[in-house]
């Protein structure tokens, strides 16, 4: 499998971020499927096999975070609808 290199490309992108001074969120959405909205998303501690999260909900999650600054933690939120 790939995944050992996708996590360490991940890491090392978030360590790029965290160098650069910059207010930042890497927001990781669970499996990404076709819908619509639903301003249920939150964040999650775990990726259950079967979650699902609309791409425009992550797309609304992302503009409403950046709309409502504050605190940021953590700065890798894992999000589910």
């Amino acid at each position: 499998s790939n995944m050992a290199a996708a996590y360490a490309d991940l890491a090392g992108m978030e360590a790029v971020l965290s160098a650069s001074g910059l207010d930042w969120t890497a927001v990781r959405p669970t499996t990404l499927a076709p819908g619509t909205p639903t301003t249920t998303a939150r964040p999650v501690s775990r990726y259950g096999l079967l979650t699902r999260i609309p791409r425009a909900e992550v797309a609304r999650w992302m503009l409403e975070a950046v709309e409502k600054p504050g605190d940021r933690e953590p700065r890798t939120p894992m999000i589910a609808a």
